[in-house]
Protein backbone atom coordinates (compact mmCIF):
# COMPACT_ATOMS: atom_id res chain seq x y z
CA UNK A 1 0.00 0.00 0.00
CA UNK A 2 2.52 2.41 1.01
CA UNK A 3 4.61 1.91 -2.25
CA UNK A 4 1.36 2.28 -4.36
CA UNK A 5 0.34 5.87 -2.28
CA UNK A 6 4.31 6.97 -2.88
CA UNK A 7 3.52 6.28 -6.64
CA UNK A 8 0.68 8.66 -6.55
CA UNK A 9 1.88 11.09 -4.89
CA UNK A 10 5.09 11.27 -6.62
CA UNK A 11 3.35 11.72 -10.30
CA UNK A 12 0.05 13.54 -8.72
CA UNK A 13 -0.07 17.47 -9.35
CA UNK A 14 -1.58 18.87 -6.29
CA UNK A 15 -2.01 22.76 -4.94
CA UNK A 16 -1.03 24.06 -1.73
CA UNK A 17 -2.23 27.28 -0.03
CA UNK A 18 0.97 27.95 1.50
CA UNK A 19 4.12 26.32 2.24
CA UNK A 20 6.89 27.11 4.96
CA UNK A 21 10.42 25.84 3.99
CA UNK A 22 12.63 25.82 7.53
CA UNK A 23 14.64 23.03 7.68
CA UNK A 24 17.02 21.38 4.80
CA UNK A 25 14.96 18.72 3.76
CA UNK A 26 16.73 16.55 1.28
CA UNK A 27 16.99 18.14 -1.75
CA UNK A 28 14.59 15.04 -3.81
CA UNK A 29 11.99 16.10 -1.63
CA UNK A 30 11.96 19.68 -2.82
CA UNK A 31 12.62 19.10 -6.24
CA UNK A 32 9.13 16.39 -6.06
CA UNK A 33 7.41 19.30 -4.51
CA UNK A 34 9.08 21.56 -7.38
CA UNK A 35 7.86 19.16 -9.75
CA UNK A 36 4.27 18.27 -8.16
CA UNK A 37 2.76 21.03 -6.40
CA UNK A 38 1.47 24.78 -7.68
CA UNK A 39 2.21 26.61 -4.26
CA UNK A 40 0.01 30.34 -3.95
CA UNK A 41 2.31 31.30 -0.92
CA UNK A 42 5.84 30.02 -0.69
CA UNK A 43 8.10 31.22 2.47
CA UNK A 44 12.08 29.74 2.42
CA UNK A 45 13.37 30.83 5.95
CA UNK A 46 16.71 28.26 6.05
CA UNK A 47 19.35 28.96 8.62
CA UNK A 48 22.67 28.05 8.34
CA UNK A 49 25.26 27.14 5.31
CA UNK A 50 25.17 23.89 4.04
CA UNK A 51 25.08 22.38 0.66
CA UNK A 52 22.05 21.79 0.65
CA UNK A 53 20.67 24.65 1.52
CA UNK A 54 22.20 26.22 -1.93
CA UNK A 55 20.62 23.13 -4.08
CA UNK A 56 17.18 23.91 -2.65
CA UNK A 57 17.70 27.85 -3.40
CA UNK A 58 18.62 26.68 -7.07
CA UNK A 59 15.34 25.26 -7.20
CA UNK A 60 12.98 27.82 -6.12
CA UNK A 61 12.73 29.14 -9.80
CA UNK A 62 11.83 25.82 -11.02
CA UNK A 63 8.81 25.88 -8.50
CA UNK A 64 4.96 27.10 -9.54
CA UNK A 65 3.85 29.88 -7.02
CA UNK A 66 2.55 33.30 -7.05
CA UNK A 67 4.32 34.46 -3.86
CA UNK A 68 7.52 33.94 -2.48
CA UNK A 69 9.12 35.26 0.56
CA UNK A 70 12.90 34.43 0.96
CA UNK A 71 13.78 35.66 4.64
CA UNK A 72 17.85 35.54 4.09
CA UNK A 73 17.74 37.78 8.11
CA UNK A 74 19.10 34.31 9.44
CA UNK A 75 21.65 34.61 6.50
CA UNK A 76 23.93 37.70 7.89
CA UNK A 77 26.90 35.13 8.85
CA UNK A 78 26.16 33.26 6.09
CA UNK A 79 28.11 33.36 2.68
CA UNK A 80 25.82 30.93 0.30
CA UNK A 81 22.59 33.03 -0.04
CA UNK A 82 25.32 36.07 -0.70
CA UNK A 83 26.89 34.03 -3.38
CA UNK A 84 24.24 32.92 -5.38
CA UNK A 85 22.02 36.15 -5.29
CA UNK A 86 23.33 37.69 -7.86
CA UNK A 87 22.07 38.60 -10.66
CA UNK A 88 20.90 35.61 -12.58
CA UNK A 89 19.29 34.28 -9.57
CA UNK A 90 17.32 37.32 -9.11
CA UNK A 91 16.19 37.08 -12.12
CA UNK A 92 15.46 33.76 -12.41
CA UNK A 93 13.23 34.35 -9.05
CA UNK A 94 11.48 37.59 -10.31
CA UNK A 95 10.23 35.74 -13.67
CA UNK A 96 9.16 32.60 -11.83
CA UNK A 97 6.50 34.68 -9.42
CA UNK A 98 4.07 37.27 -9.02
CA UNK A 99 4.91 38.84 -5.84
CA UNK A 100 8.91 38.42 -4.15
CA UNK A 101 9.45 39.63 -0.62
CA UNK A 102 12.93 39.73 0.18
CA UNK A 103 16.06 41.43 2.58
CA UNK A 104 18.42 43.39 1.74
CA UNK A 105 20.34 42.24 -1.31
CA UNK A 106 23.68 43.54 -2.12
CA UNK A 107 24.60 42.29 -5.31
CA UNK A 108 22.64 43.45 -7.73
CA UNK A 109 23.45 45.62 -10.18
CA UNK A 110 21.85 48.44 -11.48
CA UNK A 111 21.64 46.43 -15.00
CA UNK A 112 19.37 43.95 -13.55
CA UNK A 113 17.16 46.42 -12.00
CA UNK A 114 17.03 48.22 -15.52
CA UNK A 115 16.08 44.62 -17.15
CA UNK A 116 13.43 44.00 -14.14
CA UNK A 117 12.09 47.56 -15.25
CA UNK A 118 12.03 47.03 -18.71
CA UNK A 119 10.54 44.02 -18.42
CA UNK A 120 7.37 44.95 -16.26
CA UNK A 121 6.62 48.21 -18.04
CA UNK A 122 6.50 45.48 -21.82
CA UNK A 123 4.18 43.24 -19.83
CA UNK A 124 6.69 40.34 -20.23
CA UNK A 125 7.04 39.45 -16.53
CA UNK A 126 4.56 38.18 -14.71
CA UNK A 127 5.84 40.21 -11.16
CA UNK A 128 3.80 43.21 -10.02
CA UNK A 129 5.09 43.41 -6.51
CA UNK A 130 8.79 43.41 -5.51
CA UNK A 131 9.82 44.79 -1.89
CA UNK A 132 13.18 44.77 -0.64
CA UNK A 133 13.33 44.87 3.25
CA UNK A 134 16.32 47.26 3.55
CA UNK A 135 16.61 48.42 0.30
CA UNK A 136 19.19 48.14 -1.84
CA UNK A 137 22.37 49.68 -2.11
CA UNK A 138 22.19 53.41 -2.90
CA UNK A 139 24.93 53.25 -5.75
CA UNK A 140 22.91 50.83 -7.29
CA UNK A 141 19.56 53.09 -7.56
CA UNK A 142 21.43 56.22 -8.53
CA UNK A 143 23.01 53.99 -11.08
CA UNK A 144 20.02 52.85 -11.98
CA UNK A 145 17.92 56.23 -12.13
CA UNK A 146 20.87 57.41 -14.28
CA UNK A 147 20.50 54.16 -16.77
CA UNK A 148 16.99 55.16 -17.56
CA UNK A 149 18.26 59.22 -17.93
CA UNK A 150 16.64 60.59 -14.48
CA UNK A 151 19.32 62.43 -12.39
CA UNK A 152 20.04 62.08 -9.00
CA UNK A 153 21.90 64.27 -6.74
Amino acid sequence: VNKRLNFIESDSKYYVNSLTITNAHSPESIRRIARNATIHFLQIQLCGSNESHCEIYNLIPEMDFTLLNLDVVTFHHSEILGEIMEDIFFLALLRACKCLYIRQIEKITPEAIHQVYKDMTEGSMTLRILRIKGGLQLGAIVAFLKHIGIIYT
